[in-house]
């Protein structure tokens, strides 16, 4: 099980075995999102794009209805996920559990993974986030951050639109 709360981005490199589980191109994207306004880059409208029906606005407070499987369209790019399937022992309003999926690789062809999970939702300092520990003992390595989310009216989450290597990208619940 994952053991680590964030407070704020330097927080999660003191975490415990997290100092491995963020790379140069996590702490590259999340400065690239910070930056985007400044750029030029109307971050909005690439959520709008690459993520349609995603609520950026309402901000991630919870992950309620997190349980299922979620899949990306397209290739996703070398250590990004074509696939997670969650099985969280809580999500309200973190939540932590068991994870399987795929990941991309730099063949340009997927690959299985799987392990256990910790997602935070918004905080001031850093946003949401999703940890995943691959093999399960206990290091976080690999950290998506989580820009946008969408529901069903039901309250069921149907999308998580985490942000990517060159663009955000939206991985949609799926029947399997």
């Amino acid at each position: 099980m994952l053991r680590c709360s964030a407070v704020a981005l330097l927080a999660l490199t003191a975490c415990t075995s997290l100092d491995e589980g963020i790379t140069d191109d996590d702490v590259a994207a999340a400065a690239a999102l910070a930056e985007a306004p400044a750029a030029g880059v109307d971050y909005d409208a690439q959520i709008a794009l690459w993520c349609p029906g995603a609520d950026r606005a309402a901000g991630v407070p919870s992950y309620r209805g997190l349980a299922g499987t979620f899949t990306r369209l397209g290739l996703p790019a070398p250590g990004e996920p074509s696939k997670l399937s969650f099985a969280p022992t809580r999500d309200e309003p973190d939540a932590a559990g068991a994870f399987t999926g795929r990941v991309g690789t730099a063949t340009g062809t997927t690959r299985p993974y799987a392990g256990a999970f910790l997602a935070l939702p918004d905080n001031p300092a850093i946003g949401a986030v999703i940890g995943l520990d691959i093999g399960g003992d206990g290091t976080v390595d690999q950290t998506s951050f989580v820009l946008a989310l969408r529901r069903s009216p039901l309250g069921t989450l149907t999308g998580l639109c985490l942000a990517g290597r060159d663009h955000p990208f939206l991985l949609s619940r799926t029947l399997f």
